[in-house]
């Protein structure tokens, strides 16, 4: 703009751009600025403001600083599931993230240790578990109920049999086993006891017999034998054990 144009006392100018008023004033007497010179350094701003379009931008269209917060705060109070799910998918990404990291080198080993270990421990109550129920004898349901019988005895019965027959018109209930040692030392044999079981598993009668042979070594049989006059008429079936509280 030429300096002539705006007068001694300068007058109001608005910018075509960012329509932005002010006062211009001409240059004093002797600025040593021509018209011409102006006319270039016109041309000059003109063309730098071509090149570079962003780097005059108005006030009106700067964002304002909180500006983007504020547009949160109300997203948030006017549509909260919106906000709840972006927040809860923020979070899936999160976890996604933290598993696809390379876990530390440490924790390999320690696992590999800590799976030794119980596997060695779980090796050891299996083999082990006639010693343990020995020292500990409420053990014992626990490997029953995992169907890890322990013998503790070292001795089974095998070839039960049971006769009911008359003899002098009496009704005799006549019981044969064989005690076998399952033992790798020499056990010894505790008192049998023999019991008449109604329908139900229930007891309904009970005695002590002692077997013929004291001590027996690994793999050893013998045969048991006993008898009950008048047995119980409620009784169905049989059952021998090894009475340990003697």
């Amino acid at each position: 703009m030429a300096a002539k144009t705006l007068g001694p006392k300068g007058r109001t100018v608005r910018c075509a751009r960012c329509q932005t008023d002010w006062k211009a004033v001409g240059e004093p007497a002797g600025s040593g600025i021509s018209d011409a010179q102006e006319a270039q350094l016109d041309a000059a701003f003109a063309t730098e403001e071509q090149a570079n379009p962003e780097s005059d931008v108005s006030g009106a269209q700067k964002k304002q600083p909180g500006a983007e917060d504020q547009k949160q705060a109300e997203e948030a109070v006017s549509n909260p599931v919106a906000v709840q799910n972006r927040r809860a998918d923020l979070m899936r990404r999160q976890n996604l993230l933290k598993k696809s990291m390379p876990k530390p080198r440490w924790h390999r080993p320690a696992r590999i240790a800590s799976l030794t270990v119980f596997l060695l421990l779980l090796t050891g109550v299996i083999l082990f578990r006639e010693n343990l129920v020995r020292w500990f004898p409420q053990m014992a349901g626990v490997y029953q109920t995992v169907g890890l019988g322990v013998n503790i005895v070292g001795l089974e019965f095998s070839d039960v049999k049971t006769l009911r027959t008359r003899e002098n018109g009496e009704e005799v209930l006549r019981i044969s086993a064989r005690i076998h040692s399952v033992s790798s030392h020499q056990v010894g044999v505790p008192p049998i006891l023999v019991g008449v079981l109604d329908e139900g598993g229930q007891p309904v009668f009970e005695w002590s017999v002692t077997s013929r042979a004291a001590i027996m070594l690994p793999d050893e049989w013998v045969e048991f034998h006993t008898e009950l006059k008048s047995p119980p008429r409620a009784g169905v079936r049989v059952r021998l054990l090894f009475d340990l509280a003697q």
